[in-house]
């Protein structure tokens, strides 16, 4: 166990902007199935709506961890810029996703899981620069 503690630590010395990147995003997306499921099962709201107001929930998380935390962008001279650029990126994000799993599964015949995960880390590469260097670009 101490080398698996060992190993995060070092991790994240040598990554730990990546690292971070990563949990916020989890976490984002975290946020977004536990409102989801939440607001359908226990508030009795219908799926669709839940399904809204849970995506709304999850890029608010992932918008204020990404700025603050991941990237530490506390200056709030920009964020009129950059929460329309997230929102943006989101919704690219669920275009290429779909193009890229349509292409790897229908053209490429791969299982729909394994399509998922090769577009998930390229989605999340590209994510990652388009972060850097133009939303929470360093001022």
């Amino acid at each position: 166990m101490q080398s698996l503690v060992d190993f995060v630590r070092q991790l994240y010395a040598s990554h730990g902007r990546i690292v971070r990147f990563l949990v916020s995003g989890g976490t984002g997306a975290t946020t977004n199935f536990l409102t989801l499921f939440i607001l359908t099962e226990y508030a009795g709201v219908w799926y669709l709506l839940s399904a809204s107001i849970a995506l709304a929930v999850g890029f608010t998380m992932s918008f204020i961890l990404q700025k603050f935390w991941t990237f530490e962008n506390s200056s709030l001279a920009r964020v009129h810029i950059q929460v329309p650029l997230h929102v943006t990126l989101g919704l690219t994000n669920l275009v290429l996703n779909t193009i890229a799993l349509y292409i790897l599964v229908e053209w490429f015949g791969l299982w729909y899981m394994l399509g998922q995960l090769i577009a998930g880390v390229f989605l999340a590469c590209l994510n990652y620069y388009t972060y850097r260097t133009h939303i929470f670009k360093p001022e």
